[in-house]
């Protein structure tokens, strides 16, 4: 058996496509994790610094479900690409060649990373962004707006939008 650890929407939906029993610590509709012992799992937060917090409770190394990734139907995935621990790439997603995409990253439906990008750790790639090929850098915690053209690096924990994409300042 297989548990999907978080029952949120996105929870729900990798419980059906795993065919998974879902958990949840907080909801009271489910069973508490903590209490199941159950093995092997995966998280289904859909954010990344939830994905990463409940990871941080649960220990690693459960087997070939241990690296926790999900890789929903349409996914395309090219050669000599990296992906971390604990991602989630959604429905018809591009992941080009080359590409290294590291841990507790979500990659929306109809995203595209056209070649040799470098996503760091904790971020999130909005619906049918596209990040350009070639040397590109997403930093750590950065998160990409749905749509948005990704022309250059992006810094950590910036928010990009548009196209092409520039960085949104905080409200004042």
């Amino acid at each position: 058996m297989i548990a999907v650890l978080g029952a949120g929407v996105h929870g729900r939906q990798i419980a059906e496509f795993y065919h998974a029993q879902l958990f949840d610590d907080f909801l009271a509709d489910y069973p508490d994790c903590r209490e199941s012992g159950i093995m092997p799992f995966l998280i289904g937060a859909a954010f990344p610094s939830a994905r990463r917090e409940i990871a941080a409770r649960r220990p690693f190394g459960h087997g070939p479900w241990e690296r926790g990734q999900v890789v929903f139907p349409g996914v395309k995935i090219g050669q000599g690409v990296g992906i971390g621990w604990h991602t989630h790439l959604l429905y018809n997603a591009v992941i080009s060649h080359g590409c290294q995409v590291g841990s507790f990253v979500t990659v929306c439906s109809g995203a595209v990373l056209c070649g040799e990008v470098t996503v760091e750790d904790d971020v999130f790639v909005g619906a049918n962004a596209t990040i350009i090929h070639g040397g590109i850098t997403i930093g750590r915690g950065a998160k990409i707006g749905a749509g948005a053209v990704v022309l250059e690096d992006v810094p950590a924990g910036a928010t990009v939008v548009g196209n092409p994409a520039r960085i949104m300042e905080p409200a004042l």
